[in-house]
């Protein structure tokens, strides 16, 4: 009846339940002679897709005819059906008759209006009883583990047969990987075609999907759901127990740690941790945490407290040092941050006091206290630092210069005259009578660079200096107070002498760096 078909004389075996349903649609269609049926469920080898010519060609040798895209999608709606109903069912008589009920509730059929129905019910439950009597072995039973099922028992195969015997009977090779093997070239028409197959079975598809929205793991492309939406804690918690729970109770029915990863869509290491804690504690819920006891008293918090209210234009490590707290600076922050003190521009103040006088440092466009200093620096270390009392002018420097620099350059650095001297471009550096009085005095000067300041060392100098004075909180103070800190600073990195030695050892660097950008702006 079928044209240029002629049947192998090996026949197709029966046991590969994947290939079945197209087998029964060619016998089927044999006798009916039905030729409406035979062009829309089958179609010569060299016209089918190569995906679904390997199923035919892997399975039956000799067999011409392959299953259309229409017949291909119920068998594969029917081998996604069974494998994911048992994965969510223990495999018995009640709920095989559940599933062949779901799929006779179906509308849709294949083949003509005459012979559709008979068509559609005899291929399905043909290939689930095939399904159910190959299930205990394990082979075609679930997709990417065909052998994950050995543990299913009930009214199928024979109960006296040994492990040994059931592990040397032949089994029929799993015909489930060999199509996705034959659709992986075309991956996304393979996922496309699960999720539209399943769709002829709105009654089942309804059951698979309520049950794997708990398990978190989409059936169609064997991947972890992804939310787009951001789960409440709490219901992502029950999420969680409910997975963990699962788990126990599937190793309280004797499922392999493997077996059951496989059915949760965990990992072998997540299911061994939640099975051992459960076996060991009685737990299901995560594991207390261990927390580090807090590192600082409540006496110790109010002192920092204490400290910041006292001086509160003052960093955080300076806070911690003067509360008498050996803390980091992160750590005093979050305990100012406790006692709801905010910092905005290095002021710590209490909240709802933004305009305290307390807490406001008033900055002055005019009338600002300044003092002008003049300093010296060598390889001795930090020299002579006198005060300029009004603005500094030419002849006002070349006292500086006889009186002061010169005189201390004898007595330290230069005892025996030959005094090398470096200074900015500064125009009253640059004067004439400036150059004049150094070419009278013997003072030899270095070249030097315009906007050069990221070799000039005493840069620095003047950088931490700053630092430190701003640290003080000197708005309000006079001339004289202002002079009287700048020299307590002075002193201060005079008796500090690793300052000026990093200094005076960073110059190499400095020198390379200002070389390597062709005199443009560095880190220093």
């Amino acid at each position: 009846m079928l044209p240029s078909h002629e049947y192998p004389e090996k026949l197709s075996d029966p046991r590969l339940v994947f290939f079945m349903a197209g087998y029964v649609a060619r016998k089927t269609i044999l006798k009916t002679a039905c030729k409406e049926c035979l062009d829309e469920l089958l179609v010569p080898a060299d016209e089918a897709k190569e995906y679904l010519a390997m199923l035919t060609k892997f399975c039956d040798n000799g067999g011409l005819l392959c299953p259309s895209e229409k017949l291909f999608s119920l068998v594969d709606a029917l081998e996604i059906t069974f494998s994911m109903w048992f994965s969510y069912n223990e495999l018995h008589s009640d709920s095989l008759e559940e599933l062949v009920s779901c799929l006779h509730k179906n509308d849709v059929t294949l083949g003509c209006a005459q012979h559709g129905p008979s068509l559609t019910k005899q291929c399905g439950t043909t290939s689930l009883r095939l399904r159910a009597a190959t299930a205990k072995n394990g082979s075609c039973w679930y997709r990417e583990c065909p052998q994950q099922r050995e543990h299913l028992h009930g009214g199928f195969g024979d109960p006296q047969e040994s492990h040994e015997a059931q592990k040397a009977r032949p089994r029929s090779t799993t015909l489930g990987l060999a199509t996705r093997r034959a659709a992986a070239s075309q991956p996304e028409a393979n996922v496309s075609s699960r999720r539209n197959s399943t769709l002829m079975y709105p009654a089942l598809r309804a059951r698979i999907e309520r049950r794997t929205r708990e398990s978190g793991f989409d059936p169609y492309s064997d991947t972890p759901l992804k939310s787009t939406t951001q789960e409440p804690a709490a219901a992502t918690e029950r999420g969680k127990q409910s997975v963990r729970l699962r788990i126990v109770e599937l190793s309280q029915k004797q499922y392999t740690q493997r077996q059951i990863a496989g059915m949760t869509g965990r990992s072998n290491k997540t299911v061994n941790r939640i099975i051992q804690a459960y076996m060991k504690e009685g737990r299901i819920s995560d594991a207390p945490h261990r927390r580090h006891p807090r590192a600082t008293t409540a006496a110790q918090d109010a002192d920092i407290l204490d400290a910041t209210k006292a001086s509160p234009f003052s960093t955080a490590r300076d806070i911690g040092a003067a509360a008498g707290v050996s803390a980091s600076a992160s750590r005093i922050k979050r305990r100012l941050a406790e006692g709801k003190l905010k910092s905005h521009e290095r002021v710590w103040r209490p909240v709802n006091s933004r305009y305290d006088p307390l807490y406001l440092q008033e900055v002055a466009s005019s009338g600002r206290t300044a003092v002008n200093v003049w300093g010296a620096v060598s390889r001795d270390g930090l020299g002579v630092l006198h005060r300029i009392e009004g603005p500094l002018t030419s002849v006002r420097y070349c006292d500086i210069l006889d009186y002061v620099v010169i005189p201390y350059a004898l007595d330290g650095p230069f005892p025996d005259g030959d005094i090398l001297f470096q200074q900015d471009l500064s125009p009253v550096h640059t004067a004439k009578v400036v150059e004049e009085l150094l070419n009278m005095r013997g003072v030899r000067c270095l070249r030097w660079v315009p906007k050069g300041a990221d070799l000039n060392i005493i840069e620095a100098v003047w950088g931490r200096m700053k630092v430190s004075l701003c640290k003080r909180g000197l708005h309000s103070s006079s001339a004289d107070e202002l002079w009287s800190a700048v020299e307590e600073e002075w002193m201060r990195l005079q008796n500090e002498r690793s300052f000026v030695d990093n200094l005076y050892a960073s110059l190499q660097s400095r020198m390379q760096d200002v070389t390597a950008v062709q005199g443009a702006m560095t880190h220093h």
